[in-house]
């Protein structure tokens, strides 16, 4: 009788969440681990917002600095701007489009790689943009990886939220 079951009737059923655990201040352990780490998120990106223009006007966007920036011409030219209207330009930009990148990553979330995996390659992908930020040539490459990464975490992180209660909780 047992070389007649299929592989997948001897596996116990695997639920997605506990949703009897409340080893969180009553509510699912997983809780705080998502919490904490959308804590983290949240601060990359306020951090990024609050310097971002302040950083390309003192700095990054004066003679000595500009020139060193790989690909910044033809930014230069589509916005016709220069000093600090480029640099809010920039930043509007980048701020419309943090908004935007959460449905190409509920998209590769849903239909390719998981919540999970997709949070981690986003966590990674914004790690790897603040970092090239550091070097004023990459910065065209940095705001693009803070974007995709941003994208790419935050709607999937709320997600997994919800899948640790139950339709009841």
């Amino acid at each position: 009788l047992a070389l007649e079951m299929s592989t997948t009737e001897t596996r116990p059923k695997r639920e997605t969440a506990d949703h009897m655990d409340r080893g969180f201040l009553g509510h699912p352990k997983g809780l705080g681990y998502l919490a904490f780490t959308e804590a983290w998120e949240r601060f990359s990106f306020y951090g990024m917002q609050t310097l971002l223009v302040l950083y390309m006007v003192k700095e990054l966007l004066l003679p000595g600095h500009i020139e060193h920036i790989a690909f910044f011409e033809p930014i230069q030219r589509l916005y016709g701007l220069k000093g600090q209207p480029l640099a809010s330009a920039i930043f509007g930009t980048y701020t419309a489009l943090v908004y935007l990148t959460p449905i190409l990553g509920g998209f590769l979330a849903d239909r390719v790689l998981g919540k999970r995996r997709t949070v981690l390659l986003g966590a990674a992908t914004m790690a790897l943009g603040h970092f090239l930020m550091a070097f004023e040539v990459s910065f065209l490459v940095a705001l693009p990886c803070l974007l995709l990464g941003v994208g790419l975490f935050k709607g999937n992180i709320a997600a997994q939220v919800g899948e640790l209660y139950g339709p009841e909780d």
